[in-house]
Formats: C-alpha cells, sequence, structure tokens
C-alpha cells in the first residue's frame, strides 16, 4: 500500500481556516478515477449565533438539517473517505459565521 500524505482541502489550500457563505460551498474535490481516494478530517467552527448546514457529495445529502450550536468546534468527519472525482458541499442558511478548516490524507 502506498503511502498516505497531508493535503488541504480544497477550499483552503494555504491549510487557513475558510469563512462559509450562504449556499452551497465546495469544500473538497477528489481526484478523478477509481483509486483509494482520500481520507476527510473537517472541522467546524460557527461564532456568534448556531448554524444549521447540510452536507452533500455527489448530489446526495448525507446529512440534512445538522444544527451547530454558537461557539462551537464541531468534528464533521474523521477520517472519512471520498474518492472518483466527487466533491463534498455544506450548504450554510447564514453566510459569515462558520469557518471550516481541516486536512486530507490522499491514500
Amino acid at each position: 500500500m502506498a503511502d498516505a500524505f497531508h493535503i488541504p482541502l480544497t477550499l483552503c489550500p494555504d491549510f487557513i481556516p475558510a469563512l462559509l457563505a450562504a449556499g452551497a460551498n465546495t469544500i473538497h474535490t477528489t481526484p478523478a478515477g477509481v483509486g483509494n481516494g482520500d481520507e476527510l478530517w473537517i472541522h467546524l467552527y460557527t461564532s456568534a449565533s448556531a448554524e444549521t448546514i447540510t452536507v452533500a457529495s455527489g448530489g446526495v445529502n448525507i446529512q440534512v438539517d445538522l444544527v451547530i450550536p454558537a461557539f462551537t468546534d464541531y468534528t464533521l468527519f474523521a477520517g472519512q473517505p471520498l474518492r472518483n472525482g466527487l466533491a463534498l458541499e455544506i450548504v450554510c442558511t447564514v453566510g459569515g459565521i462558520m469557518r471550516v478548516m481541516g486536512w486530507v490524507n490522499r491514500l
């Protein structure tokens, strides 16, 4: 098996947390092909108010109406695999109150 190595999320190319906008935010896009893919490690941080999000990949909802409380560090994915050119999106109801940070283990 090949070694895994860290790469940044597509939305955070310099490993700097990104502020999410209202609507769909593409967090990470995996490389095309049927290889082993990416293992996602994603954390969310909210500011002054709670946020309701929808998580989707390949147009399919993974979790709907996930409420992240105010002032929370929330682990969304801890080692979730994703591959075949799929994109992971987070849809926010309100923009400017949630940041996303994380990394990918490219397998």
